[in-house]
């Protein structure tokens, strides 16, 4: 069986100030690696992603644009010893034009990871980020954010043990 994709992207502008969209990819094939959104190795087998999203932006002036965005991806593996998962996403952000070349964003991210048989893993991730207009078809992007995940009543916070040492 050879690796076959589907991908769909439309937006409709509702109004200069209100955009939404959608997208939807699907991939199928013998190897996990080509199949799965994130690259994820799974082994050999029939395997299966599927990842739709919805978002909407709202232009709330001349500088300032809020985003909400909500995804859904499935992965469903065929080889032994592996788990299918459901990962939900859900996203709001703030992009504030600095200058011409410029483009500041803040933004928060929760998301939902489910994997077969286990319990179900929350994240939050709060970021913050820049754009960069090098030239009309050239962007450069940077985002950061520690993402902090609760899993069966603990949180693990990147780098606790780290500022515990240094500040203790």
């Amino acid at each position: 069986l050879d690796r076959h994709s589907f991908s769909l992207e439309s937006f409709h502008r509702a109004s200069p100030r209100l955009t939404f969209a959608v997208a939807d990819r699907f991939a199928v094939g013998p190897e996990s690696a080509l199949v799965t959104e994130e690259g994820t190795v799974a082994g050999r087998g029939l395997s299966v992603s599927n990842s739709g999203l919805a978002s909407v932006t709202w232009a709330a002036g001349s500088a300032t644009a809020i985003r909400a965005m909500g995804s859904h991806t499935l992965e469903r593996f065929e080889a032994a010893g592996t788990s299918d998962s459901d990962v939900a996403r859900g996203h709001l952000s703030v992009d504030r034009t600095l200058s011409r070349s410029l483009v500041g964003t803040l933004g928060y991210e929760a998301a939902r990871l489910a994997v077969e048989d286990e319990a179900a893993t929350l994240t939050h991730t709060p970021r913050l980020g820049l754009q960069y207009r090098f030239t009309d078809r050239l962007d450069g992007r940077v985002a950061a954010g520690p993402t902090i995940a609760v899993r069966n009543d603990s949180t693990e916070v990147p780098g606790r043990k780290w500022l515990r040492g240094f500040f203790s």
